[in-house]
């Protein structure tokens, strides 16, 4: 993990650094324990409020992969900003569910992408 990975007391959300321009054939993967094998929307938003989403089915240790193929080819550079993630139970679910990262629960990731030179896009 980063320095800059917290939680602070006024976000619900969790903060993140990854490395910048991650390759189309890796995904970035949210090891919160969302449940063992279920299945799971995720939803990701820019800057600009512009939410892309889509489906995934977690591990049997309640990962979740977001595929990098499903952005733009360079939409996550040092310069793009930063991305909330947040997870559904299904399409038509009113709530977010909890990611859990250290035994700390939150509802959303705060991720800024770095130039770093390291090749990790696990968010945990």
């Amino acid at each position: 993990m980063y320095a800059e990975n917290f939680i602070t007391p006024c976000d619900a959300c969790y903060i993140f650094s990854l490395p910048a321009c991650p390759p189309s054939d890796e995904n970035i993967v949210l090891k919160a324990t969302l449940g063992n094998a279920q299945s799971r929307v995720w939803y990701v938003e820019d800057k600009f409020g512009k939410v892309t989403s889509g489906t995934g089915t977690t591990t049997v240790g309640g990962d979740l992969a977001i595929p990098v193929s499903e952005f733009p080819a360079g939409y996550f550079t040092e310069h793009s900003g930063q991305f909330t993630i947040y997870v559904k139970a299904t399409a038509t679910s009113a709530a977010v569910l909890d990611l859990t990262f250290g035994g700390t629960a939150c509802e959303c990731v705060r991720v800024n992408f770095i130039d770093s030179g390291v090749e990790d896009w696990n968010i945990q």
